[in-house]
């Protein structure tokens, strides 16, 4: 699996800037009115991130040999039978 967690440490500002802006928006923004996208948002990391899941994606793509589960994990023998499938 694969997360694309991005967490609150901002490419300007770091963490401490990045976690007092999350807690700023839970407490002023979050499930209000004001809840919304807002053109000024700095979203210089996010699209990093997607850059980055993006170039992983595109290259298990092309690689023919899907990511799989470590054996003996209790998943593996689903996904198998589920790639034969």
């Amino acid at each position: 699996m694969l997360y694309g967690g991005g967490g609150a440490d901002l490419v300007v500002g770091g963490k401490e800037a990045g976690e007092k802006l999350a807690a700023t928006y839970r407490s002023d923004n979050y499930h209000k009115v004001s809840d919304e996208y807002s053109a000024d948002w700095d979203i210089t990391g996010m699209t990093q991130d997607f850059d980055i899941l993006y170039l992983v994606g595109e290259a298990i793509s092309r690689e023919g040999v899907w990511p799989n589960w470590y054996k003996g994990n209790e998943f593996k023998a689903l996904r198998d039978a589920m790639m034969e499938e």
